[in-house]
């Protein structure tokens, strides 16, 4: 089986590595028998790679011991914490190293303007934390109530109600970094500039080099900001050699995103941002994708914190799996489409004043069920539930032995549909994918973003609209210190009840992601 176990590790870690990492961390601090490598072979992913061992570090300087041993004996190690990583970057054929067990806790500060966290801090408890302050954390990853800060940070991690301008790049104002070397860097401290080109003066020389190179040509200075303007522009953000004048403000910059390739994120300082205290959602069904995606510009300028665009199959699925979801969706037309907007304000009386401008929007339009905005706690989460669990529904239609690939896609909004939605809509037909109350998936849709969404996002601070998830993030295999755990939540968001996830495990059984 290409799968199987590697047979130098049926008896658990090689003796020498076991030896090693034991007389460099303690036995406590390794995990070494074969169920151990298993158990941390799989994430989110479709991905599986064993790793030769787990380590726990509980410090920094246990952690600036495992990259000094990598680099005197040539190895390579992962960090991981949630494993809610879509594409694998949070597992390893080599060292593992765990940083959620001993890495977790946070303090607010200034009052709710800021939080210092370490890594393996689950955003949705952050959340909760900034909840008495009316402050929450910028990125809105689906993942919230598993994904950890430090994976949020390591993969820029956005979500759907995450604008450039509240993502982790431009909210993350501190951090205490483990380069790979194994010096230890707090951006913060007194004198943290001078002990950085202390400790690293060919990295510092060379950032400032870059930034001087950058300068010296406009137009690249242009296209670079223009790319990251860009929500699901990935690698190594080019734009801090911009933003950042010093070579630790740089590096500050450019960990963000660099999913560990360039050292570990051992604390870091985000400002947060402003929870509404009144938020409701509605559904807005109209006849054809034309008509759905032409009312999002609108519905941006209302203040929209979120609309999504799904696709009449996609919310047909939901309808089967999800209890408590419209009626009409099980009978759409397979052209229909349908917008879920979210609206948040400082009070109930000012959203709403903001629903009664919606109302007037769609009055001219022949909706296929009446608008209706709900504030209830309960049809909220349900209706992101239903949104989040679209990947699941994708999945479980797939043909046996097919793969579910998930890619970010970006258009101008003004040819949204011309450009993905109706040339998928129209694959799908083509194919015969929407007869009967279970469309399947075909083949050469595997690549392509989720039968059950086109999932389209319009961000108010950007000139383009994303197609898919912000927080998929790009594939990186044998990275030499590598971290994503799948920050992909500014909401705190409430697991399903105990019968929607009884429905939902038998909606998904025998078909695993």
């Amino acid at each position: 089986m290409a799968d199987a176990v590697p047979a130098e590790l049926i008896d658990g870690t090689p003796a020498k590595l076991k030896a090693n990492l034991v007389a460099l961390l303690g036995e406590d601090r390794v995990l070494h028998r074969l169920i151990d490598l298993v158990r941390y072979a799989s994430d989110a992913s479709p991905y599986r790679y064993i790793p030769q061992v787990v380590v726990m570090p509980r410090t920094v300087e246990e952690i600036a011991k495992i990259m000094t041993y990598c680099r005197q004996e040539g190895r390579h190690a992962t960090f991981r914490a949630a494993g809610t990583s879509l594409n694998g970057q949070s597992q390893s054929d080599d060292i593992l190293i765990d940083v959620r067990r001993h890495w977790n806790g946070g303090s607010v500060e200034d009052n709710g303007a800021r939080l210092r966290a370490k890594p393996g801090l689950i955003l949705a408890h952050a959340n909760a934390m900034l909840h008495r302050y009316r402050r929450k954390i910028g990125p809105d990853p689906a993942s919230g109530h598993a994904c950890t800060l430090g994976g949020v940070i390591a993969n820029n991690a956005g979500g759907m109600r995450c604008t450039l301008d509240k993502d982790a790049y431009s909210t993350v104002v501190e951090m205490t970094i483990v380069l790979p070397s194994g010096t230890i860097i707090n951006t913060a401290a007194p004198g943290a500039e001078t002990a950085f080109a202390v400790a690293e003066p060919e990295l510092a020389r060379g950032l400032i080099e870059l930034r001087r190179e950058l300068l010296e040509h406009p137009e690249l200075v242009e296209r670079v900001r223009r790319k990251y303007s860009i929500r699901n522009t990935h690698g190594l953000r080019l734009l801090a050699l911009l933003d950042g004048e010093t070579p630790l403000e740089i590096f500050r910059r450019l960990m963000v995103g660099s999913e560990g390739t360039l050292g570990f994120i051992a604390e870091a300082v985000l400002e947060t941002v402003p929870a509404p205290a009144a938020t409701s959602v509605a559904w807005i069904p109209l006849s054809s994708i034309d008509e759905a995606v032409a009312l999002v510009p609108d519905l941006v300028k209302l203040g929209a914190a979120a609309v999504e665009l799904m696709m009449a199959p996609a919310l047909a699925a939901a309808g089967e799996a999800f209890p408590g979801t419209p009626a009409y969706w099980r009978s759409l037309d397979p052209k229909a489409a349908a917008l879920l907007v979210e609206f948040g304000a400082s009070d109930e009386g000012v959203l709403a004043a903001v629903q009664d401008k919606v109302a007037e929007l769609v009055a001219p339009l022949k909706l296929l069920s009446p608008l209706s905005f709900t504030s209830v706690e309960e049809a909220v989460e349900l209706a992101w539930h239903v949104r989040e669990g679209l990947l699941g529904l994708v999945g479980k239609q797939r043909p046996q032995g097919t793969m579910l690939i998930t890619e970010d896609v970006c258009f101008p909004p003004s040819r949204l549909a011309q450009g993905a939605v109706r040339r998928y809509q129209a694959v799908r037909i083509r194919q015969g994918a929407f007869q009967g109350r279970h469309p399947g998936v075909c083949e050469q849709e595997a690549g392509l973003l989720a039968q059950a969404g086109c999932l389209a996002r319009q961000c108010a601070s950007s000139r383009l609209m994303t197609l898919g998830d912000q927080e998929a993030g790009v594939e990186r295999r044998h990275m030499n210190v590598s971290t994503r755990d799948q920050g992909r939540t500014g909401r705190n968001r409430r697991p399903l009840s105990p019968r929607s996830k009884r429905r939902w495990a038998s909606s998904s059984k025998d078909k695993p992601l």
